[in-house]
């Protein structure tokens, strides 16, 4: 993106086997989210604007310019599929810019090698990303690089261009959610950004008892790992030899655990600890800094621990899309929306079935134009009351049922909703009595207006309530 405040740190690179997937959830958010391209049509012989897919050309290059959720055409706007480059060089507004963003979020979720989401630098709450992205693609998303919380430490560090995560704020930013991190990675983060010692005198001591220490709680097994840490720190090659218990595989360390040398509880304890948290354990004693030592060891750090996962069951986080956008409603999301779930004002039930009773009981005219009809909706849509650009397959499909009763009804069901309350000043000329209405209708019903076009493009929901 040409504007920096948000914008991928690291490389992106999405496995071959899910690039599929990824593609798919990329279109899907897109969709969702009211990414389109504009394009002009004619009818009646009256050009007007519509929208068509943003889809990916033969290059893996998806291109963008509209969003209807502003009712506004950007600057051509792309997403490289192959290289998960995104140009965005007219940012837009909230909608547009929430869209962007979250496509971003989607190539760290994807992403095998490290990469973080950032602004101006910094981590951001990513466990709100992560539950809107959750709520558009209707799943739980996998996000592996939101909770690695050592690559994450270890990453801001080593690039120059992201400022160091000083603070629990910062790094706890980027944990995606407690059901997808284990106690160690927050024990590690919390750990890696303690100042000086944890004060232990309410912890109930360890028995140091390496048969014990299953049994132990995290408090205790950090008790004991930080007392034998203080008492090995006078030792001219203790350094060292940290060194090559924290560097040995699990069964070298399992095998100095069994020797029950004076280094057999702490390779015991590698088990339930990362090795980083050792090094800066060792750090607080000695009162060195924590970056100059670890890189002066150049340890290979372990995974290989006993993990606690959080007691949770409360199912993954969702955080509706429409409220983020500033939205009391789904209203203005019937294009893409599947099922009977959706989170509709009442106002828009009210009109849905009072639209359900109008196409039962209207009679289709006799001389019935589609083509001058549809363009007379249009018209009214765009230059009246400023609707959002249809989908110009929709217009497509309404031409090719010219002759279809069914679709002849649909469109004199909108014209009914549209001339809603002229019918109160009949000696007026119309466009005047336009005039009036159109300031004592409120901003829902203009909404409203496309949200029956939005109805429409959807499909799934038209058949189930029209049967069309």
């Amino acid at each position: 993106m040409n504007n920096d405040e948000y914008r991928l740190i690291g490389e992106v690179h999405i496995p071959s086997d899910k690039r599929e997937a990824f593609k798919a959830d990329v279109l899907t958010l897109l969709a969702r989210c009211g990414i389109r391209n504009s394009c002009d049509v004619r009818v009646h012989d009256i050009s007007f604007s519509a929208t068509i897919p943003a889809i990916p050309d033969e290059n893996g290059k998806i291109y963008f310019n509209y969003c209807t959720l502003e009712q506004e055409v950007h600057k051509n706007s792309f997403f490289d599929l192959n290289t998960c480059t995104l140009e965005v060089p007219d940012e837009g507004h909230v909608e547009f810019a929430m869209a962007t963003t979250l496509l971003l979020f989607l190539c760290q979720a994807y992403s095998d090698t490290p990469c973080y989401l950032v602004c101006n630098g910094m981590p951001l709450k990513y466990s709100i990303f992560h539950g809107l992205l959750n709520y558009i693609l209707g799943r739980e998303v996998s996000c592996q690089n939101g909770n690695d919380v050592w690559n994450l430490f270890a990453f801001f560090h080593y690039h120059d261009e992201c400022k160091s995560i000083t603070s629990l704020d910062g790094w706890f930013n980027f944990i995606t959610g407690p059901k997808n991190c284990t106690l160690n990675q927050l024990f590690t983060g919390l750990t890696l950004s303690l100042d000086e010692p944890l004060d232990f005198s309410n912890v109930k001591p360890s028995k140091g008892v390496r048969e014990e220490l299953a049994e132990e709680n995290w408090g205790q097994r950090q008790e004991l790992l930080f007392r034998l840490l203080k008492a090995h720190k006078d030792e001219s090659d203790f350094l060292s030899r940290l060194k090559d218990l924290l560097s040995k595989d699990r069964t070298g360390r399992q095998k100095i655990a069994a020797s029950g040398g004076d280094f057999a509880l702490l390779a015991e304890l590698s088990f339930y600890f990362y090795a980083p948290i050792f090094v800066k354990y060792y750090c607080l004693i000695q009162g060195e800094e924590f970056w100059s030592t670890w890189d002066k060891l150049e340890i290979e750090p372990y995974y290989d621990v006993i993990e606690d996962f959080f007691d949770d069951n409360s199912g993954y986080s969702k955080i509706p899309f429409y409220k983020a956008i500033e939205r009391e409603d789904e209203d203005e999301f019937l294009a893409c929306l599947q099922g009977d779930n959706l989170h509709l004002s009442e106002k828009l039930s009210d009109e849905i079935k009072g639209w359900q009773e109008d196409y039962q009981h209207l009679t289709p005219l006799a001389d019935f134009n589609m083509e001058e009809f549809l363009a007379n909706v249009l018209q009214d849509m765009y230059f009246i009351w400023h609707c959002p650009f249809v989908s110009k397959e929709v217009i497509d499909e309404f031409l090719a049922h010219a002759e279809d009763v069914s679709y002849q009804k649909l469109l004199m069901v909108l014209r009914k909703f549209i001339d809603r309350g002229l019918e109160m000043f009949p000696e007026l000329p119309r466009c005047q009595a336009v005039k009036l209405v159109k300031k004592a209708r409120d901003e829902k019903e203009i909404t409203h207006i496309h949200s029956f076009m939005s109805l429409m493009e959807n499909k799934f929901q038209r058949q189930r309530l029209f049967g069309i």
